[in-house]
């Protein structure tokens, strides 16, 4: 019997470690978990299902697991091969087109598929050989997510050390709620009329009738949302926080730990208060260690499908079909083509729960990031879904420019709509004057790239005073903790880095795009 097992393990080994390899791939974006709860069940089902199938046909178990592991190979190879493909060109003819792909595979599936079963038996040499390879892949991808396991872990534990430094000493008659609040790339009014011809000074009016100062020369101090909040949760430049920082590095799991141990979750839990903080979809910026963490799964709201699981499917063969389905305008919301059905649910569950917010006890830090107006562009100015599947087909990205600038103002519209009747049930409901921020974390392309949305609610006759019209991140909880916990944090030169996702690390300062803010 175990040797009968061991010599259809090949199938099974591919399933696990096409699940590991991606999995690997994208270590602390998702939830390790979530990522395989039903992954891997799944595929080693289908492993179960191909081998049954095709052992009835040749009756030959060495044949069957052997047929088995190519088709696996071909289904599970797809989709890498169909990206890669892009824009790769033979003889004038763009070859990445399902229409040319998969004839091909289907083809080559065919033929050797046909020179395995003409053989008339599978030697136990070379089935062990078969197995022992794939098995060493997959001890590959386990070491490896071991090693990143470790790594974070210790990235973690190290900067939970660090964020000490930054205490500050409670001053306890004055608790109001703090509420934090990121709209993921949106950028600020000026660029919005300049880059997107889009004029939102009807909701900088309104933010500035309910009492918000608005910093309208705004820039973000890094050009990524990783830096950008491990920099503004510990109200320092990574340059200072992170004395390891290569250039020539792409690891950011230092500044996920930064993230996720900031020194501004440890002051408030230190100062008394309840900290609130949302899913995020990104496992590196769920600061799961809060009081109270909201995620639409803690509360039952499953989804059809997680991130990691649309980017697995779209990595096999599965792709022809979600495209197919892509372009025949199936329902959005049931649509396995990147994980709108989840971010749409994501987005409006953190919506509603911050209109309830105000009415949990008092004193809380209240944390939001949305990743909004950030893609996939799915939302309508009047919140309901965009039907162009233009907008959203091409894994959550628009096809073109023209689509990206519109998607892009249609989400900051719904956007801008929602978190004016936010901000308006937090200030009437909050028995005592609320603290309040709203802020992007970084801007969009081009020249809008570093200019950010930046709106501060300070009660109190002096607060506004310490505010001025280019005040970055770095600066806003260096202003919260001097003005109302007795802190004598001093103000940091506003300065703003650009860097790329390649090589997020090797900063070139910049200068504000618009004349008018230069000084």
């Amino acid at each position: 019997m175990i040797k009968k097992i061991i010599a259809v393990l090949a199938p099974f080994l591919l399933a696990v470690f096409s699940v590991l390899s991606l999995l690997a791939s994208n270590w602390g974006q998702v939830d390790a978990w979530q990522a395989v709860r039903r992954l891997l069940p799944g595929m080693l089902l289908l492993a179960l299902a191909l081998l049954l199938v095709i052992r009835l046909l040749v009756r030959d178990w060495r044949k069957a697991a052997l047929l088995a592991s190519l088709f696996l190979v071909l289904f599970i190879s797809y989709g890498h091969i169909y990206q890669a493909l892009t824009n790769v060109e033979i003889l004038g003819a763009m070859i990445r087109r399902h229409r040319i792909l998969a004839p091909v595979f289907a083809v080559m599936g065919i033929l050797l598929a046909w020179l395995i079963w003409r053989q008339k038996t599978i030697s136990r040499n070379f089935t062990t050989a078969v197995n022992l390879a794939v098995l060493v892949l997959v001890l590959m991808q386990v070491g490896q997510i071991g090693v990143l396991s470790v790594r974070n872990a210790s990235a973690s534990a190290e900067k939970g050390q660090n964020r000490l430094e930054w205490t500050v000493a409670p001053n306890r008659g004055n608790t109001p709620d703090v509420y934090y609040i990121i709209l993921d790339g949106h950028v600020r009014q000026d660029m919005l009329q300049t880059e997107f011809d889009l004029d939102n000074s009807a909701f900088i009016q309104k933010l500035r009738n309910m009492g918000f100062f608005v910093a309208d020369c705004a820039m973000s101090n890094y050009a990524q949302t990783e830096l950008s909040l491990a920099s503004s949760l510990n109200y320092s430049y990574l340059q200072t926080l992170d004395s390891t920082l290569d250039p020539n590095s792409n690891d950011k799991s230092d500044e996920w730990a930064l993230t996720r141990e900031s020194a501004v979750l440890s002051n408030f839990k230190q100062l008394g208060y309840t900290t609130i903080t949302f899913d995020t979809g990104f496992n590196w910026a769920n600061l799961t260690k809060a009081d109270i963490y909201f995620s639409p799964a803690s509360e039952n709201q499953s989804t059809i499908v997680t991130p990691f699981e649309s980017m697995y499917l779209r990595s096999t063969a599965a792709l022809i079909f979600l495209d197919a389905n892509t372009l025949s305008g199936e329902d959005l919301t049931q649509r396995v083509n990147a994980p709108n059905g989840e971010y749409i649910q994501r987005i409006r569950f953190t919506l509603n729960k911050l209109n309830e917010i105000a009415a949990y006890p008092s004193p809380k830090f209240v944390m939001a990031h949305l990743v909004i107006p950030h893609y996939p562009f799915v939302f309508n100015p009047d919140g309901s879904l965009q039907e162009d599947v233009h907008f959203y087909m091409n894994a959550g990205l628009p096809v073109n420019g023209e689509y990206e600038t519109e998607g892009y103002r249609n989400q900051v519209q719904f956007i801008d709509t929602q978190i004016v009747g936010i901000l308006q049930q937090i200030l009437d409901k909050s028995k005592t004057p609320p603290i309040i921020i709203l802020q992007g974390d970084h801007g969009w392309g081009g020249d809008s790239r570093m200019t950010i949305l930046s709106a501060y609610y300070l009660p109190g006759e002096n607060a506004v005073q310490q505010l001025y019209p280019d005040i970055t991140p770095v600066n806003s909880f260096r202003v919260v903790f001097n003005q109302y916990f007795g802190a004598d944090l001093p103000l940091l030169p506003d300065e703003s880095y650009l860097s790329s996702y390649d090589l997020p690390f090797k900063f070139s300062e910049v200068s504000d795009p618009s004349p008018l803010c230069l000084n």
